[in-house]
Formats: structure tokens, sequence, C-alpha cells
């Protein structure tokens, strides 16, 4: 099940509250710390919206 959008939770999708595009956050910690596991899955649902809109745009659908 895919964890809700709560603008400003870092446990979340979406938890650095973008609504232009994808943003992470992360310092000089190794790539198994940071970006945590709810801005990878923010850009993973990213990801998967891009092709979809996408195609659906192409096809004339709105």
């Amino acid at each position: 099940m895919r964890q809700p959008e709560t603008p400003m939770n870092d446990k979340c999708i979406n938890g650095l509250s973008s609504y232009r595009d994808v943003a992470a956050q992360a310092g000089h910690e190794s790539p198994d710390v940071a970006p945590n596991d709810a801005d990878k899955l923010t850009g993973k649902v990213f990801g998967k919206r891009v092709p979809e809109s996408t195609k659906r745009w192409s096809s004339g659908k709105a």
C-alpha cells in the first residue's frame, strides 16, 4: 500500500512538500542513509506517473 502524501513529514511521500518537481534531501551521508526511504518512494511514484501522464496527454485525453 502506498504511503499517504503528507507535506513536511519525512515518513511519507512528498515529505519535502514539492509540487512542481521531485525533491529529496541529503547531506554528506552515504547513499544507504540518505535520501531516506520516503524520498526514494517519492521518486519511484513520480517516475511511474510521468510516463502514464505523457501517454494520456499524447492520446488527447486530459
